[in-house]
């Protein structure tokens, strides 16, 4: 039975209880609007290029922000030409976000002026440092797809970003690019293109450094654990490849990971 006594403690706990529901509802919107601000940094969907089999995936990080600073790209660029992005905005959350948005954007809109990925580096890098968003910069990969009836060329620039990896028909898995300098720290980065020839059963992979850097312990999965996850799915489908390596990041340790990572791929058909 209560009695007048317990009515500050009644009051009290209906107090608390409103609070946790409205905090309860408030992360409930930041949960949308992260998810909404997420979607907005990378495509909607995987376009269709002749000739070539695209698959992609972002895995968010357990631990921060609910947005990440990771992303990727593809885009149109020419009648038979296609560009691919992919990279990593130091930091997480709205600033980090704000830069992927401007990384992106800038990245589109000087593609469709240059044809030298180089080129196209150094204009995203001259938009960092005249943003100054926070002393802040990113890592990325950019590709240039030229898609001719006899051949089809890539043209890889890396602005500090990790080497993508080219499994050819027969396995073997190469490498590709010269390191250059990290976008938004230099005036004049040191920015490099290299050009391969693609065939017919070629996988192209790209990714971010929360694939490599994926810990259980002081142990990283690195390099070495992608070239094992490639080498097992030599014969499937690039949807397949990119889902076990996504699973492989996932379950290289009993936690979720900490960083977000992006991977994209490609396969010449």
């Amino acid at each position: 039975m209560f009695t007048e006594r317990d009515i500050p403690f009644a009051q009290e706990l209906a107090h608390r209880a409103a609070q946790a529901v409205d905090n309860a509802q408030r992360f409930a919107e930041q949960s949308k609007v992260a998810i909404a601000l997420q979607r907005c940094l990378m495509p909607a969907s995987l376009p269709e290029v002749p000739g070539v089999e695209l698959a992609a995936c972002y895995h968010p990080g357990a631990r921060g922000s609910l947005v990440g600073g990771d992303f990727y790209d593809i885009f149109p660029t020419g009648a038979r030409s296609w560009t691919l992005a992919i990279g990593d905005v130091c930091g997480k959350g709205p600033e980090a976000a704000a830069l992927t948005g401007l990384v992106r954007h800038t990245a589109r809109a000087a593609g469709r002026l240059e044809t030298d990925p180089s080129s196209v580096l150094k204009a995203v890098n001259g938009a960092i440092i005249a943003d100054r968003p926070a002393h802040r910069f990113c890592t990325v990969a950019y590709a240039c797809l030229d898609l001719t009836d006899t051949s089809t060329r890539l043209r890889l620039t890396l602005g500090g970003h990790p080497h993508p990896l080219l499994r050819r028909a027969d396995g073997t898995i190469t490498a590709l690019g010269t390191p250059g300098t990290l976008l938004g720290v230099l005036d004049d980065p040191k920015l490099h293109t290299t050009e391969h020839e693609l065939h017919p059963g070629d996988l192209l992979l790209l990714y971010t450094d929360g694939v490599t850097e994926r810990r259980l312990d002081a142990a990283m999965l690195g390099e070495d654990g992608i070239r094992r996850s490639l080498a097992r799915t030599r014969d499937a489908a690039v949807t397949v490849t990119v889902a076990a390596l996504e699973k492989d990041v996932v379950e290289y340790a009993p936690t979720a990971p900490n960083d977000d990572f992006a991977i994209l791929a490609l396969r010449i058909t």
